[in-house]
């Protein structure tokens, strides 16, 4: 990879429950832990809305995702911290703040919340005025953006099947410019430990995959987890109503739809696919272990470090498991230089990090037996 990650520094002033959060030095590979509560979940999203503010979609993938089987409207409020003593008295309720080095063109980023809410009509619109510092791709000196989004929620309704609308309002010209020419926001993906159920259907992306000539990486990681997969193809059945599905060719002639293989087959399946499709981005991964059974940890975990130093991809995860934690060290020993692990401590008015690289915290597990996720 690149000398020069998207992300070497981030700091995060205000987002949701975290004030005066900084990560530096930042690796390819970058391990989050910490207690309940600490933030680890809040990172990985301020760093998903950070990586591509423009859109609109991206805020409402990110403002829903805790929210999704709720019929509750403000959730863009809870993206924004509680509002602070400096403000309390202004009409703008609370600010999102949070700052950047690295390539990526965004230097910081700034979001005053105004709400108006309107019971005639039954919805709140967050008027959303984003202020963006970037250096242009070629160019030295920092630019700055402006533009309004307005963001329209419905209130708590009595029908649990509603929908929520975001709309962007107005856009200036100057951004459009500016979108067009630099394209300044880095893909991402975002995986939850329950996103491989939520989004059965990946016929799309597998073959998007194929296309491009990785399907043969695919099949590497799924068979260090079940050596009986030989191939994987994408199939309509003659009762499937013209539906195409995914099926593995197990042990050499039988075909077995995916969806019949346990919780921990279809994670890596999903991980995988998220990897091999998402090159010069960042992967966030939040709970890394969950689904996924500790004997095929190091394994699992090295295919991704390797595919994601390939494909220039910069990794954030979270994890709570001292198996995994296990994995991921014995995993990094190829990839000493590119690996740093933060601890997450909150206090009362910023939440503290401490960082350390592979030595280090081979030293403090193993050399002292120290516990080192909180």
């Amino acid at each position: 990879m690149s000398s020069h990650l998207p992300l070497e520094n981030f700091t995060i002033e205000r987002f949701r429950g975290i004030k005066n959060l900084t990560v530096n030095n930042l690796g390819q590979v970058n391990v989050l832990v910490g207690k309940n509560d600490s933030g680890k979940t809040s990172v990985l999203e301020a760093l998903e809305l950070y990586s591509n503010p423009w859109s609109s979609l991206n805020w409402r993938m990110i403002a829903e995702r805790r929210f999704i089987f709720d019929d509750f409207g403000d959730v863009i409020t809870w993206l924004f911290p509680i509002k602070t003593p400096e403000i309390k008295q202004s009409k703008v309720s609370s600010i999102i703040a949070m700052q950047s080095e690295g390539s990526f063109a965004i230097r910081s980023l700034k979001i005053p919340e105004k709400k108006i809410e309107n019971r005639s009509k039954k919805v709140i619109v967050h008027n959303l005025v984003v202020d963006i510092e970037l250096t242009p791709k070629g160019k030295d000196p920092t630019t700055r953006r402006r533009f309004s989004l307005a963001i329209e929620e419905e209130l708590r309704s009595s029908n649990p099947s509603f929908e929520r609308t975001l709309q962007t309002i107005r856009k200036d010209n100057e951004l459009t410019s500016t979108l067009s020419g630099d394209n300044p926001y880095l893909r991402t993906n975002f995986i939850s430990p329950h996103t491989h159920r939520m989004q059965p259907d990946q016929t799309e992306t597998l073959s998007q995959l194929i296309r491009s000539g990785k399907k043969s990486a695919l099949i590497d990681l799924m068979q260090d987890v079940d050596q009986n997969i030989n191939d994987i193809e994408i199939l309509i059945l003659q009762d499937s109503r013209r539906t195409p599905t995914i099926h593995f060719l197990y042990d050499k002639d039988q075909l077995v739809p995916l969806s019949a293989f346990g919780d921990g087959v279809r994670k890596l399946f999903y991980l995988a696919l998220r990897v091999l499709t998402a090159s010069t981005g960042i992967l966030l991964i939040d709970e890394i272990e969950s689904s996924i059974h500790t004997e095929v940890l190091v394994k699992s975990f090295s295919w991704i470090m390797k595919w994601c130093r390939s494909l220039e991809i910069q990794i954030f995860l979270t994890t709570h498991s001292l198996e995994a934690l296990d994995a991921l060290i014995a995993a990094a020993k190829d990839f000493q230089s590119s690996f740093t692990f933060y601890r997450l401590s909150p206090k009362e008015n910023q939440v503290k990090t401490f960082r350390y690289d592979l030595d280090d915290i081979h030293t403090l597990r193993y050399g002292m037996g120290q516990e080192v996720r909180w």
